[in-house]
């Protein structure tokens, strides 16, 4: 329970920015389903070496990446074909967002209908 959570003291930044996504992720598909006709999506621009991130402990390896890199994943959802209800990544690739990843593997290669087998791996 989030009382258990919070008694365990796991209730930091982390696990209140994994919450705030996870609902983001929930209003995409919501909002995908609700207007079809719209483009719906979330993106991620990546973790960018801006003076906002210098000096967090990410407590992960992520390397960050250059300010201009920060844009590829919008820029992808503006000129580019995608699919409403999916998630791209910092590397302007789609995923559906019934899909796991973690930072080393990515999501899905883009493909129509990911293997979840290959790609879900939060064994």
């Amino acid at each position: 329970t989030i009382k258990a959570q919070i008694a365990a003291n796991n209730a930091g930044m982390g696990n209140g920015y994994r919450m705030s996504k996870a609902a983001l992720n929930a209003l995409t598909l919501i909002y995908a389903k609700a207007y079809p006709n719209l483009k719906v999506v979330a993106l991620c621009p990546g973790f960018i070496d801006t003076s906002m991130s210098k000096g967090y402990d990410f407590q992960m390896s992520v390397e960050l990446l250059p300010p201009e890199h920060g844009c590829i994943s919008s820029l992808v959802c503006l000129f580019s074909e995608v699919t409403s209800g999916y998630f791209y990544g910092s590397d302007g690739v789609g995923s559906p967002l019934t899909m796991t990843c973690d930072l080393e593997i990515p999501a899905c290669e883009g493909e129509d209908n990911p293997d979840q087998d290959k790609y879900n791996n939060c064994g």
